[in-house]
């Protein structure tokens, strides 16, 4: 199984070099590479994500696509699975609009291969009927998967948020959401 991850900018993100030290230890994880919105590095580095995955961290912009020599159709080509882990609100929307704003969400967009998308969402919004648009736009794309978010702690509210459930949980599963051809 051949896996781009998509890291974006919710706290959350802060918690990738802990699942990706697990997931290097694992035999044949497929983790190929990790795109990084320009928000997710607000939590955590390139640097950082490169250096525990071994992998290579590509910022989600078109400039460094073409650097990387990488075309946002071929992303979603060459991997069985995008994992969007965490996914903001933002992101969400975006790849629901069908917005060719970045490469990954373009990606998403051309590609064949089965999109996951994590969403990390702040207090309320799971219940707020644009979000709930959003989702169901995501779901009726066949090749899609929302994954349920687990309850978490909000930094900047006492009322609770939504965040993606711990990837040794999700990573398991992820084989089993390939959208056959």
């Amino acid at each position: 199984m051949r896996v781009t991850m998509v890291a974006t900018g919710a706290v959350s993100a802060a918690h990738l070099p802990m699942y990706l030290s697990w997931l290097r230890r694992r035999e044949a994880h497929g983790l190929e590479r990790i795109v990084m919105t320009r928000s997710a590095s607000q939590f955590v580095s390139p640097l950082s994500l490169r250096s525990i995955a071994r992998v290579p961290v590509i910022q989600d912009d078109w400039e460094s696509f073409s650097t990387a020599d990488l075309h946002h159709v071929e992303l979603g080509e060459s991997s069985d699975v995008i994992l969007v882990y965490p996914a903001t609100v933002n992101y969400l929307m975006r790849v629901s609009l069908l917005a060719f704003d970045t490469p990954s969400v373009a990606a998403i967009a051309t590609g064949e291969c089965t999109t996951v998308l994590c969403p990390s969402l702040p207090p309320r919004i799971v219940a707020h009927p644009l979000y709930t648009a959003a989702r169901q736009r995501i779901e009726s794309v066949p090749r899609y998967r929302m994954v349920e978010p687990v309850v978490g702690e909000s930094l900047a509210s006492a009322a609770p948020g939504s965040v993606p459930p711990p990837l040794w949980e999700l990573w398991p599963e992820l084989e089993g959401m390939v959208t056959q051809p």
